[in-house]
């Protein structure tokens, strides 16, 4: 079995920066995950068990598209996210809140990642 593709079990404690935390029922939302630094922590987190809200600018294209085929796990949504545009981050905002009620989710963190 190839290790780079295995997902850790859910329940599973992950160690950040020296702590142990356990993912189970928690969710992180990051901006400017079309590439780099967002789409490599979007992808990391969801493989540590998180659930992963990642705002892209493009979700169509590239980290966007690659970041759309793990939603079939069920723990990562990919939105659109233009951080510039308040309509935008409105409806992101109301998306989370109401996806982290239904599914009785914490919204752990939030990395503001999307800039110029």
């Amino acid at each position: 079995m190839d290790e780079s593709t295995t997902e850790r079990p859910r329940n599973e404690c992950t160690q950040l920066q020296g702590r142990k935390v356990n993912p189970e029922g928690k969710a992180v939302f990051i901006t400017g995950c079309d590439t780099g630094f967002g789409n490599a922590a979007a992808e990391q987190l969801h493989d540590y068990g998180f659930h992963v809200y990642s705002g892209c600018l493009v979700p169509e294209l590239n980290g966007g598209r690659q970041l759309q085929k793990l939603e079939k796990k069920g723990r990562m949504k990919v939105l659109q996210c233009d951080v510039t545009k308040w309509k935008e981050i409105r409806a992101c905002s109301q998306y989370i809140t109401d996806d982290l009620s239904k599914n009785n989710l914490e919204l752990w963190a939030v990395m503001t990642n999307a800039g110029k």
